[in-house]
């Protein structure tokens, strides 16, 4: 199959919600993802030695905004499988700012992915968030507590993660990794 059959085939990428579970001092996240038509997938993301404390220092409705957001950077991978024309997202709720910066970053991020396979990434027709239900959603509370002043670098394993992360190194700014899936690309280049 082809860009265009797969496309038109799976018109539809969902990220349909997210499970949080805290066992045994690690953070289990399970994503609920669907390819039109009917792909059902849920990908999991397991973080270590988390702390309790920190958790509910964090408090619930932060932590759901923090998931929320990891499983728009998980889509962004599982969405090359098929390009699909629209994500939809029903897992919370994205304004329309924040929509432009997930369309921003699926585009400008995926670089490499788009000369390889020949895509045109360039095309209006590309790529549309779409937020359903379309009324507001309720909002997720950002986090309001102390940060590290450093940067979080997604690394993929491609050339786009080796140019940020030498170009991070040169400017001697302190930054965290981030892996999801990790290959063994993607661990040698972090």
């Amino acid at each position: 199959m082809d860009f265009s059959e797969l496309r038109k085939k799976h018109g539809q990428f969902i990220y349909e919600g997210h499970k949080i579970e805290f066992r045994q001092g690690s953070l289990k996240i399970v994503f609920d993802f669907l390819l039109t038509p009917d792909i059902k997938f849920n990908p999991e993301v397991i973080l270590p030695n988390v702390s309790k404390d920190r958790l509910e220092e964090v408090g619930p409705e932060v932590l759901a905004n923090l998931v929320f957001n990891l499983g728009m950077v998980e889509l962004l991978s599982y969405w090359k499988t098929a390009c699909s024309p629209q994500i939809i997202i029903k897992a919370g709720y994205l304004n329309k700012e924040q929509i432009a910066f997930w369309k921003k970053l699926l585009i400008k991020g995926l670089g490499e992915f788009f000369y390889t396979n020949k895509i045109d990434f360039t095309q209006e027709d590309l790529i549309e968030f779409v937020r359903q239900p379309e009324r507001l959603q309720a909002k997720f509370t950002s986090y309001d507590g102390k940060l590290n002043d450093r940067d979080l670098v997604l690394v993929g394993g491609g050339k786009d993660s080796a140019v940020t992360l030498e170009s991070i190194g040169k400017q001697e700014k302190e930054f965290n990794a981030l892996i999801l899936n990790p290959t063994k690309a993607a661990i040698k280049i972090a």
